[in-house]
C-alpha cells in the first residue's frame, strides 16, 4: 500500500499529459514519497488515453484508468479517489496549470501535525481575463457565505485528504460541483483543514473545458444542498 495516491484527470489533454506526469513522478520520488498516481483518461477523443498508457508501462507508479464515455468532470475524479490505495489520498488537474510541488506540499502539511484531515491548495493568483477573476471572486464569496466555509479557492487544487476522511465524506458529484461538495461536507462535518498557498500556471496547451451549462449545474448543486441535503 502506497503512503499517498495522486489522482489526476485528463480530458483531451495529450499535449500536457507528458509534462504533467513527468514532472508528478519526478518531484515525488526526488522527496522520496512512496507513491502511486492514478492518471484517468476521462473519455478523451485524442490522444490523451494512448500517452498515458505508454508512460504507465514504462513506470509502474503510474496506473492507467480509462473511462470510455466522458460523464463529467467529477466522475473523473471520483473514479480515480475510489481506485486510490493510499493512506492519503489526493487529486489535482491534468491541465499542467497546477505545480506538483503542490501536491508535495499538501502531504507533508498532514504529515507534520495530525490536528489536520484534509489539505487544499489556496491560490494566491488567479491566471486569466479580468472577468474570469471577478467571475471566481464572486463564486468563492458567495458559497462561502452560503455555507459558512472558512476558506477561500473552493474550487482549488489539489485537495489531499487521509483515507479516513475520503471514506467519511461519501463523494457523490460527477460534475464540477465536486470540490464545493467536499468544503460543503467537510464544513458540516467540523473537519479540520489548512490551506496551502499556491500559484496557478498559465496554461501553456489546449483549452478549459469548463462549458455556460457549467453554471445551471452549480445553481442546481447548490438549491439541492441548501434545501434537501
Amino acid at each position: 500500500m502506497p503512503d499517498l495516491s495522486v489522482s489526476i484527470p485528463f480530458y483531451n489533454e495529450g499535449p500536457n499529459v507528458r509534462r504533467v506526469l513527468e514532472d508528478s513522478v519526478q518531484i515525488l520520488t526526488t522527496n522520496d514519497v512512496d507513491f502511486e498516481i492514478i492518471a484517468i483518461d476521462n473519455g478523451s477523443s485524442d490522444q490523451t488515453g494512448k500517452i498515458i498508457k505508454e508512460i504507465a508501462e514504462g513506470n509502474s507508479r503510474i496506473k492507467l484508468l480509462r473511462i470510455e464515455v466522458n460523464q463529467g468532470y467529477g466522475n473523473g475524479i471520483l473514479a480515480g479517489l475510489n481506485a486510490s490505495e493510499g493512506q492519503f489520498i489526493g487529486y489535482m488537474d491534468g491541465d499542467g496549470q497546477i505545480d506538483p510541488e503542490a501536491v508535495l506540499g499538501c502531504y507533508k502539511e498532514l504529515l507534520i501535525s495530525d490536528q489536520f484531515d484534509l489539505a487544499k491548495g489556496f491560490p494566491r493568483g488567479i491566471p486569466g481575463s479580468f472577468i474570469r477573476r471577478y467571475i471566481s471572486k464572486f463564486y468563492n464569496a458567495f458559497v462561502t457565505s452560503l455555507f459558512r466555509i472558512e476558506t477561500l479557492g473552493i474550487n482549488c487544487k489539489p485537495k489531499v485528504f487521509k483515507r479516513e476522511l475520503f471514506e467519511k465524506l461519501n463523494l457523490e458529484s460527477k460534475d464540477w460541483f465536486i470540490d464545493a461538495e467536499i468544503m460543503i461536507k467537510a464544513t458540516r462535518l467540523k473537519v479540520r483543514y489548512i490551506d496551502y498557498p499556491i500559484q496557478f500556471k498559465e496554461r501553456l496547451e489546449g483549452k478549459s473545458n469548463v462549458r455556460i451549462k457549467t453554471a445551471f449545474e452549480f445553481l442546481f448543486n447548490f438549491t439541492r444542498y441548501m434545501f434537501f441535503k
